[in-house]
């Protein structure tokens, strides 16, 4: 008699996908469009939206985006780019509404937009009066590559800004 363990195991997982630890990504933390309506979303709000990697979204961006082969392999230059990422996070849906614009490279859209959904399971959405509540998320990303004497040995920095700040909020959540 075959086990039964493999099907159960599998239906587990399948029933139990974030509890597990489910991929970033999957398309329960990231959808292409809000339910929400649009007046419902909230441009600031007074606690920041907070990403929830270990090493911060900086880091997470440089693992995940060949930047290297993004820029010229020109040695002894700087080369960078900067673009606007734009989404919805709301409590309990994930995220939604992507948008990846004012980038000069079409490549470095292309890999932010799917970095950036891939981060979806990651993000914590703002809030007011320590309540999550759905909202804009506007980041400008920026990275520099700066190719050595060798054009396979490379300095890189990415980094981000949080464009839509509250002012005068405290811009984070507290003990969570």
């Amino acid at each position: 008699m075959k086990s039964k363990w493999p099907i159960f195991f599998c239906a587990v997982l399948v029933l139990t996908g974030p509890a597990l630890g489910q991929p970033a990504g999957s398309s329960t933390c990231y959808s292409e469009k809000s339910q929400n309506v649009p007046g419902n979303v909230f441009d600031k709000m007074e606690i920041s939206p907070q990403f929830r990697g270990q090493s911060g979204f900086g880091n997470y961006l440089a693992v995940r985006i060949p930047f290297a082969q993004l820029a010229p392999a020109t040695p002894g230059n700087a080369f960078t780019d900067t673009a606007q990422v734009r989404f919805i996070l709301s409590p309990g849906k994930g995220m939604s509404d992507l948008t990846v614009t004012k980038a000069q490279g079409e490549r470095f859209k292309n890999e932010l937009n799917r970095a950036v959904k891939e981060s979806a399971c990651l993000w914590r959405p703002g809030g007011f009066s320590g309540r999550e509540m759905t909202g804009w998320v506007v980041l400008n990303i920026y990275y520099t590559v700066e190719r050595n004497k060798n054009k396979n040995d490379f300095s890189l920095h990415v980094g981000y800004e949080l464009v839509n700040k509250f002012p005068g909020g405290n811009g984070q959540w507290n003990g969570k």
